[in-house]
């Protein structure tokens, strides 16, 4: 018995110790990217919810997860008007806050004629917008371009640009590449754009990629922020089954999202907002169980509501950078075990968040204590924070308040959990 006791009481020991492994959050003061708003796409898998369900699936996300941005693949005109119109796919997204529908067409390879590629494009929005009346606002160059060259890209926004403009499209607006990961190739392609086709690199409005293994980079900010072209993420998810009970892939979407607002992006768009497709499920925020007739809500969805509730459409990022200057990137052979991200909303609330990634990409599951500091708020003695905490049992739990003293506030955080922190008016 004694032994057992000892064992415990060492365990609680290591556990404390542990505990006060404390990483210092240094926020910077210099005003970063402006947040326009979050998203989800639609695949297909739709049209056999009943449509009182679909509706509720719908304000599930986009209303109440406060999505703004529908992304919608362009399938040919009879499948696209199956899986967004004739499902009302777009009223219900609408109905819930939607204004900004975004087109993703084309794929892996450029078109062997791109006048007809872009014509097509141009073709399918009149239509949605004549038969429908709805108006496409945004739309790809290609979805996931990967053998395209910095030529192809170059020749197809041009094109997209001049058919757009002919057909009566001036306001829809280009973002490319939508690359599967911002990696140096890609990189490379758009600063050859820019440098080498500038009169293509004025067509595209937005720059875009996805953040699967290998989220945003500070290089894609700083190309953003020197072009005056907001940084969309277009994409974002994981594959295989996913569960209620999934905080892996929670706190890991979590990880990338707060990686991707840390680094200049400005709208964030997950890849399936709802489907009645329970394969490859960690596709999907939600999904419809047809055998059972029930909705499936599995455990990203607690942690990105509290994430896009958090930060709002106007918020202004600030850097962090961990222990003096340390980045805290999700990319190739390089994941941090942590990420933060802290902005300004547009109401004059401050907003921090962070979670602890330990536990899953094969690190070791460790409790931190995190210290945000933020030479802006230092000038206030004491200011009051909401806390809440999300983890694989509790689901967007208020906590109570948290004190900050002259710009420091402090917060254990434990394995796979997500934090969020904002002032109380």
């Amino acid at each position: 018995m004694k032994k057992y006791k000892s064992l415990i009481l060492f365990l609680l020991i290591s556990y404390s110790v542990f505990a006060q492994t404390e990483i210092i959050l240094n926020v910077s003061s210099e005003k970063r990217q402006t947040l326009e708003g979050y998203g989800a796409s639609i695949t297909d898998h739709v049209d056999n919810i009943p449509e009182s369900t679909r509706k509720i699936m719908s304000d599930m996300v986009f209303k109440d997860m406060n999505l703004t941005t529908l992304r919608m693949w362009k399938w040919n005109d009879a499948e696209f008007w199956r899986h967004y119109v004739d499902s009302k796919v777009i009223e219900f997204a609408k109905q819930g806050g939607v204004n900004t529908l975004l087109l993703a067409p084309g794929g892996k390879n450029p078109p062997k004629d791109m006048n007809t590629y872009v014509d097509d494009i141009s073709k399918l929005t009149n239509r949605l917008k004549n038969e429908a009346g709805f108006q496409i606002n945004v739309t790809g160059l290609a979805n996931e371009p990967d053998t395209w060259t910095a030529e192809d890209i170059a020749s197809g926004l041009v094109k997209m640009r001049e058919s757009l403009n002919a057909s009566g499209n001036q306001s829809v607006k280009i973002v490319a590449p939508e690359s599967s990961n911002c990696d140096d190739h890609w990189y490379n392609i758009m600063i050859d754009v820019k440098d080498k086709y500038p009169t293509a690199w004025n067509k595209v409005d937005y720059i875009a990629s996805h953040s699967y293994g290998m989220s945003a980079l500070e290089n894609w900010a700083q190309l953003s922020f020197d072009s005056k072209k907001n940084y969309w993420m277009t994409e974002a998810s994981s594959n295989g089954l996913d569960s209620e009970t999934n905080d892996n892939e929670a706190a890991s979407i979590a990880s990338r999202f707060l990686n991707d607002m840390n680094h200049g992006v400005t709208n964030w768009i997950y890849f399936i907002a709802y489907s009645s497709d329970t394969e490859d499920s960690m596709t999907k925020f939600v999904v419809y169980d047809i055998p059972s007739n029930k909705i499936i809500v599995f455990c990203k969805y607690y942690y990105m509501k509290q994430l896009f509730t958090t930060f709002h459409k106007g918020a202004i990022f600030r850097k962090v950078l961990a222990n003096k200057n340390n980045e805290m990137n999700q990319t190739y052979k390089s994941k941090s075990p942590y990420n933060a991200a802290v902005a300004q909303n547009a109401d004059g609330s401050w907003s921090l968040s962070v979670v602890n990634g330990t536990g899953i990409h094969d690190i070791n599951p460790l409790p931190y204590k995190f210290t945000f500091n933020v030479p802006e708020l230092a000038k206030y003695a004491n200011l009051k924070f909401t806390v809440l905490r999300t983890n694989v049992t509790k689901k967007i739990v208020n906590e109570g308040k948290l004190i900050m003293k002259k710009g420091r506030i402090s917060i254990t955080v434990n394995p796979k959990e997500l934090v969020t922190l904002t002032t109380i008016k």
